[in-house]
């Protein structure tokens, strides 16, 4: 039992750090640069983001790690997932990736500055990350997106396990992972529309409330309807949350110190994903 908890241990706190150091760090650069060049139009370019990472992300990568670990293993298989990230997103990042606007005598949402450098549309409000965490919206935006990173992240890594004891197939449970993909590519779209014009606080309450709404239902599912079902629910969760996560800290703190707050929620939000998988394997 002992050596189960150190292996478990040792395994948590890798995860924690691939999280952090690999995933993490990727989507906060990103997210990041999303909010730099646009403003009043964020979430229009989050929502669009979200689609094609939801169809050429968790929509088709499941499936495409199911196909290649019978063949080749899970090491290697695992290896050919990263060499392709590294091809792929690595001429992305060199060549096309830029920092702010300003720094190219723009504004955000295509605008022109003078070229100084230093003009932000008269409308933004910057806060530094000292400033940011004395108000209660830093923590209790944190605490709800990191909630939701946990359980949703520990729930996705226990599908198989959870659906076979509910006696699905294992191509069931993969098939389960397109209703999710489909529907939070579609909250995705419509809402990086709305969400620029709607309280960000309702936004997050109904992501919470859909998510408590699965945990009390995934451990009753009796049937392949009602798994597809859930899909489709957590799919809309998923979007709600990633629709969140990409706009609030800018509209709340501004673009200037954007980068210093977004790592400190990041780090929060990705300790909480990688976290949540051990306590609910128990």
């Amino acid at each position: 039992y002992m050596g189960f908890l150190k292996n478990a241990l040792m395994l948590g706190i890798g995860f924690c750090l691939l999280r952090m150091l690999g995933q993490g760090s990727l989507s906060m650069v990103c997210r990041i640069v999303i909010n730099q060049w646009w403003s009043r139009r964020r979430g229009m370019a989050i929502g669009i983001t979200g689609v094609v990472s939801s169809l050429f992300g968790s929509g088709s990568f499941p499936a495409l790690i199911k196909w290649l670990i019978p063949r080749y293993g899970w090491r290697m298989s695992y290896g050919l997932l990263g060499g392709l990230v590294i091809a792929v997103m690595g001429p992305v990042s060199l060549f096309l990736f830029r920092d702010r606007p300003e720094d190219y005598g723009l504004l955000p949402d295509g605008g022109a500055s003078d070229g100084s450098g230093d003009q932000l549309p008269l409308e933004e409000d910057n806060w530094t990350l000292d400033e940011a965490i004395r108000t209660p919206a830093f923590w209790l935006v944190s605490a709800g997106l990191s909630a939701m990173s946990a359980l949703g992240t520990g729930m996705t890594f226990h599908f198989f396990s959870i659906f076979a004891d509910a006696g699905l197939s294992t191509a069931a449970t993969a098939s389960i992972f397109i209703p999710i993909a489909a529907a939070r590519a579609i909250v995705q779209l419509g809402g990086g529309f709305l969400i620029d014009r709607i309280p960000i606080r309702l936004v997050l309450g109904v992501s919470l409330l859909m998510l408590a709404g699965v945990m009390v239902t995934i451990p009753r599912v009796s049937a392949v309807e009602i798994a597809l079902a859930i899909g489709v629910v957590m799919g809309i969760r998923t979007g709600l949350q990633q629709l969140v996560s990409g706009v609030v800290w800018a509209r709340f703190f501004g673009r200037r110190y954007l980068g210093t707050i977004t790592g400190v929620t990041s780090t929060i939000g990705v300790a909480s994903s990688a976290l949540g998988s051990m306590p609910l394997g128990i």
